[in-house]
């Protein structure tokens, strides 16, 4: 048995559509407004606890005999992936993961077996668990606020239920959630398809989920094809939104948002950001206060540019070394810009990897900015180290500057960890003999918030110039991430070669 949490006294209506409700009797005003038949208020306290593994696997089995009743009952088979480009004329979203599969877009053949309950479950589950600590955090906000004919709510469906389904390890739950993403996707591309739906926030955030989606379902090791689809998709919005999209809050947001998956597809795919995405970030800085919002993405493009080169063989030896010291300067100094951190001292004669310090944050979301500046830092300085210039005496000078810079941003790295594995005011020791603490993940740490040390660890674990303790232990995090907050992606990062790793490929 586990504790459901506190339970709303909400009527089903106002909880349904996330609202509040003045809990009158007999029937709540709210519905009385609508004109729709109020369900009344639910018992409590026979509702207080309830077992969620039973729960599933009993609509598990359910939807299990469900399915093969069906199987002499002909389907309507909803279009394959590839036939499902032509429904949008702004944005490719036509690749999924879903390949060679055919869905039924009847919604009650989505949900056949499914009751109201478990799919309030993954809501609750997504909005509680997963949104926290992501830059999602606008989502329960804006989905209590859109019309029952939004797109957004099969997109939120969607990502909810792969989210449960992952979290609950519930093969079903999983193909019922690719069945929503397919619905989605085809209703994504409807609002894209209509001018005037094109570029509502709702219709972004829509693309942008498709695209969680995808993070969340793929098991693969490597970025999937369909995201960076859904990323393009993402910024051909940004285009048409305009400047119109920075008069408001959420639309501000939503671009830095976009602008931040944008520059991880640049360095992934080693190519330059979009020169009128450069021109729109521009302007959004005159809307914004936060200055190192934008000059992190700035960077992050110039950054892209050199790598950009780099592949292309534009540039020698000696150029790439100087422009690469250049932007590390940069970096330095736009880290005297973001939020300050405190470095602990443990009191244990324990030496290896994060023997004696840890980081404290003022959220994680500091940990996140700062985890990104040192990732580049050590892309940038591994640069420096691969491209040595003409001169010996002075080339090894900068080598050794160079590994000295990876190897304290990899430390720095894993002593964030802390953030989202210590508790205030306590350190775990033990464990492995060359580690002074282990990860335990609290039970209020978000799913989306672990989730983003995948990517730093990566890194760290990549690194040709970090020890092999380092990378031992980057790989063990990894290992433990998979297991205690179910991350299977992790796990598959971890079993990678140290030279197929993350720098190798953005």
């Amino acid at each position: 048995m586990v504790h459901s949490g506190r339970l709303s006294e909400a009527c089903f209506p106002c909880r349904g559509r996330r609202i509040k409700c003045d809990k009158t009797r007999p029937g709540c005003s709210q519905c009385k407004r609508m004109n729709i038949t109020c369900s009344g208020y639910r018992e409590l306290w026979d509702q207080k606890f309830r077992d969620m593994n039973e729960s599933v696997a009993k609509a598990a089995q359910k939807s299990y005999k469900n399915s093969v009743s069906r199987t002499a009952r002909p389907r309507k088979a909803l279009p394959k992936p590839d036939e499902i480009d032509h429904l949008s004329s702004l944005t490719p979203l036509g690749s999924t993961t879903t390949s060679g599969s055919s869905y039924d877009t009847d919604q009650s053949m989505i949900w056949p077996t499914i009751t109201h309950s478990v799919k309030d479950i993954a809501i609750v589950h997504f909005m509680t668990s997963y949104i926290p600590g992501s830059h999602f955090d606008y989502l329960p906000t804006i989905h209590c606020q859109v019309d029952s004919s939004s797109t957004l709510l099969a997109t939120v469906q969607a990502a909810a239920t792969a989210a449960l389904g992952q979290e609950m390890r519930q093969p079903h739950l999983m193909q019922q959630a690719r069945r929503l993403y397919v619905r989605a996707l085809l209703e994504t591309n409807t609002a894209l398809a209509n001018p005037s739906t094109a570029t509502e926030d709702a219709t972004l955030i829509s693309v942008l989920l498709l695209g969680l989606f995808e993070t969340i379902a793929w098991i693969g090791p490597r970025t999937p094809d369909s995201w960076i689809i859904h990323t393009r998709g993402a910024l051909v919005l940004l285009k048409l939104r305009g400047s119109q999209q920075f008069k408001t809050r959420i639309g501000r947001q939503l671009f830095v948002q976009v602008t931040r998956i944008a520059c991880v597809n640049s360095l992934q795919q080693k190519s330059r950001l979009p020169a009128e995405l450069k021109d729109l970030m521009k302007e959004a800085a005159l809307h914004e206060s936060e200055y190192s919002k934008y000059q992190f993405a700035h960077l992050t493009g110039e950054v892209a540019d050199l790598v950009a080169d780099i592949n292309e063989k534009k540039c020698n030896a000696g150029v790439i070394v100087e422009a690469a010291k250049v932007l590390d300067s940069k970096y330095i100094l736009l880290g005297k810009r973001l939020p300050p951190y405190q470095e602990i001292e443990t009191a244990t004669s324990q030496s290896g990897v994060c023997s004696k310090t840890f980081h404290r944050y003022s959220d994680h979301r500091a940990a996140q900015l700062w985890n990104s500046y040192r990732m580049t830092r050590i892309l940038l300085n591994e640069i420096v180290y691969a491209f040595p210039s003409s001169t010996n005496s002075k080339n090894s000078a900068i080598q050794t500057e160079a590994i000295q810079h990876v190897q304290q941003m990899a430390a720095d790295i894993c002593a964030s960890l802390s953030q989202f594995t210590i508790a205030n005011g306590s350190v775990t020791l033990g464990a492995p003999t060359h580690l002074a603490w282990t990860m335990v993940f609290p039970s209020t740490i978000s799913k989306a918030s672990a989730a983003s040390l995948l990517w730093p660890l990566s890194v760290v674990r990549g690194a040709s110039k970090v020890s092999e303790e380092v990378k031992q232990f980057a790989e063990e995090q990894l290992k433990i991430l998979a297991s205690g907050c179910r991350m299977p992606q992790a796990e598959r990062i971890g079993a990678l070669k140290y030279d197929d790793d993350s720098l190798e490929n953005g």
